[in-house]
């Protein structure tokens, strides 16, 4: 709105400011028209209010005015900041999915609320509803962004290996040897309790793990044990999740290398134990 009064003298229309936030000034459509913040009161000539929004004044003035619609939608200034196409957007979708993480690692996501994530970003509820509808969508959101810098942290660890056969599992315990953060595991721990409510949330986790282990499996040169260090890994990462249990720092290096030696070893295939026939439980 703060260019209202430079398109009206340009237009040769006269302005001037009533009050703090409203624009004043004589329209050659239909009398007065004020302007303020939040949208727009029209007035006929007879100074009947009509309480139409901008938009609505404008695309009336677009059907039964063009001569003047022309004036204002063809002008430079007019042009760049005055059209009745949708507000620019100014927030970026990571602001949001930021402030999102904020709220899931000091509330859970369980109390995430797009009123608290807009809160948070500094920013209208109405700029969180632009790109995510839903609270489900918005939580989801966050996971694939999550899921997505994961991936891109092994793809970037596995141009170290090369063309190496087992590139896909080393990257894999390569990102892995690095401790978590506080941060990474707080919003874990706050996204635990919605994908455990919320089958449609826990697709793409299961498609990503899904994904790994077909490649593991494909690009492994003994898929049994890259399988097993695979297993062995993830067992030492939900430990750390969840915050069950935090190794010294000498005795996970020794896991991560013990997980390593297992991606070369071909297990032969063992014979399922018996199954008693006796029960020993009480």
């Amino acid at each position: 709105m703060s260019r209202l009064p430079s398109i009206c003298r340009t237009l040769n229309i006269p302005a001037c400011v009533r009050e703090r936030r409203y624009h004043t000034f004589e329209t050659p459509i239909r009398g007065k028209t004020t302007l303020c913040e939040t949208g727009t009161v029209a007035a006929d000539s007879k100074g009947a209010h009509t309480g139409r929004p901008l938009a609505a004044i404008l695309l009336h003035c677009k059907k039964e005015l063009p001569e003047v619609w022309n004036r204002i939608y063809n002008h430079p200034v007019g042009n760049n900041s005055w059209k009745p196409m949708g507000r620019k957007r100014t927030i970026e979708p990571d602001a949001v999915l930021d402030a999102a993480e904020q709220v899931v690692m000091r509330d859970g996501a369980a109390r995430l609320t797009l009123d608290a994530v807009a809160c948070a970003a500094g920013i209208s509820k109405a700029s969180v509803l632009y790109d995510y509808k839903t609270k489900q969508a918005l939580i989801k959101a966050v996971l694939e962004r999550r899921l997505a810098a994961h991936r891109t942290c092994e793809s970037e660890a596995a141009k170290e290996f090369g063309e190496e056969a087992d590139a896909a599992i080393r990257a894999r315990i390569s990102v892995a040897s690095h401790s978590l953060t506080d941060e990474d595991r707080a919003i874990a721990l706050g996204l635990l309790a919605s994908l455990a409510q919320d089958a449609d949330l826990r697709k793409p986790v299961a498609l990503a793990y899904r994904e790994r282990i077909a490649e593991v499996e494909e690009t492994s040169r003994k898929p049994r044990g890259a399988l097993l260090a695979f297993l062995a890994l993830e067992g030492l990462m939900s430990l750390e999740w969840l915050g069950l249990h935090t190794w010294a720092p000498e005795e996970r290096a020794r896991f991560i290398a013990e997980i390593g030696w297992l991606v070369d070893q071909d297990p032969a295939p063992a014979s399922p134990p018996e199954r008693s026939t006796t029960c020993t439980g009480n």
